[in-house]
């Protein structure tokens, strides 16, 4: 097995080195802790002394992530021993992830040296600066002579503590970040709603744990909650690296919902704002969001006449839907089941390209309705996208539907043929 040693001397020694170094230390930090400034001695310690916290913020997406894709570990892997070596060295892999994506191995490797303590608790796991030891440890141990530099590191060992006092010190170093980059959203999130579950605090609580605003915190908890229901659609779920990159839409998709009130509507729009996070061509469908939910009354009837054969009525089992964030019922009955077909996969694709397409036309709309030659550019528009049709004709194109729309176009010209010879009349 890889040298133990590198993750963590045994706890009993771990705090006979320590108690050993604080009677002889000459130095001391000051630090906020415990809601007083208190003075903490430093201490020099070999690298691989400490044990990293399982707890950490930062990792808590990629745990569950790594939980999710080695099912056979077990869901209380991380939590049932963290002294485990298993356990540290799962943990130190996550963190060298973190370590690798925001340069800190590149930064360490041209010579920068320690320039702030590590902060351990009473039992030597690492409150602050777990990314910091990772990347350290990593590049002592691939040549030990070249970085012989971080074989002893500094640090400070707070008194002995409950969670909640090491959770709102973690919460504060985090709002005065030093070398560290800002969490990803999710992990964010993620490790706000473990905090608050763990010592049951109220989103004002919690708000001020973090020295933030409590609406931030229901936004970030609401963004949280929908990410989680939109791997679980896609059968991934908590594979949370895979929504990592979209917190631009999980805050469109929650600041949007708001405006509906219907729990059919908020299902629509929620499966429908799903559709539109899949696009297979990489690009960004998903700022269509906000107006898919501004004309979603309009657009609905376009997804109904797509998938109408695919709509089977009767009650949808999902008992959760009636309070859904508050949502009144559902009073047309389509949109529920609609919004269950939309999701499928077989579906998706092309309930993302009604969609959008929709969306377009009504912006188009919405710019033009007012200018003097609008009828003009709205005929335009439509003989383009007949001309478009016409080029696209093939053999194996599907004829159902299109004499319904041939009809219901030249109904619509024999209108405007009408005001046109009244207008010139």
């Amino acid at each position: 097995m890889e040298n133990e040693k590198k993750y963590g001397w045994p706890l009993p020694k771990r705090r006979e080195l320590f108690q050993k170094l604080q009677a002889s230390a000459t130095d001391t930090q000051r630090l906020d802790f415990q809601d007083r400034q208190q003075s903490i001695p430093i201490i020099r310690i070999p690298i691989d002394v400490p044990k990293y916290r399982i707890l950490n913020g930062r990792t808590a997406t990629l745990q569950q992530e790594w939980l999710a894709k080695n099912s056979d570990k077990g869901d209380d892997f991380f939590a049932k021993d963290y002294e485990n070596i298993l356990v540290q060295k799962a943990q130190h892999d996550l963190l060298f992830r973190l370590v690798n994506g925001a340069g800190l191995l590149e930064y360490f490797r041209t010579g920068k040296k320690q320039q702030e303590t590590i902060i351990l608790d009473t039992n030597g796991f690492v409150i602050n600066g777990n990314r910091r030891l990772c990347a350290w440890r990593s590049l002592f141990y691939s040549d030990t002579h070249r970085f012989q530099h971080f074989n002893y590191i500094d640090v400070i060992v707070l008194p002995p503590c409950d969670d909640k006092a090491i959770d709102k010190l973690e919460a504060k170093l985090q709002v005065a970040r030093d070398i560290k980059d800002k969490y990803s959203w999710d992990a964010e999130a993620l490790m706000m709603q473990i905090r608050k579950d763990l010592h049951n605090l109220t989103d004002q609580e919690l708000a001020d744990f973090y020295e933030t605003k409590e609406v931030t915190i229901k936004e970030s908890l609401e963004m949280l909650e929908y990410a989680s229901k939109y791997l679980e659609d896609k059968g991934k779920a908590k594979h949370w690296s895979l929504v990592s990159d979209k917190y631009y839409a999980f805050q469109q998709i929650v600041r949007s919902r708001k405006k509906l009130t219907s729990a059919g509507d908020i299902k629509l729009f929620e499966n429908g704002s799903f559709t539109l996070l899949d696009d297979p061509t990489g690009g960004r469908l998903y700022e269509y969001i906000p107006d898919w939910q501004k004309y979603l009354q309009k657009v609905k009837p376009k997804l109904l006449e797509e998938f109408e054969d695919q709509i089977t009525t009767g009650q949808v089992n999902d008992e959760n839907l009636d309070n859904l964030f508050g949502a009144s019922p559902d009073k047309n009955g389509n949109e529920i089941p609609l919004a269950e077909v939309i999701s499928e996969d077989r579906n998706r694709e092309k309930a993302a390209e009604i969609i959008k397409d929709a969306v377009e036309s009504e912006r188009f709309f919405e710019k033009n309705k007012n200018i003097a030659n609008y009828v003009l550019k709205m005929l335009q528009k439509a003989n383009a996208d007949v001309q478009t049709a016409i080029s696209n004709i093939r053999a194996e194109s599907t004829t159902t539907g299109v004499q319904d729309q041939i009809t219901a176009i030249e109904q619509g010209l024999t209108v405007v043929k009408n005001w046109l010879t009244k207008k010139h009349a």
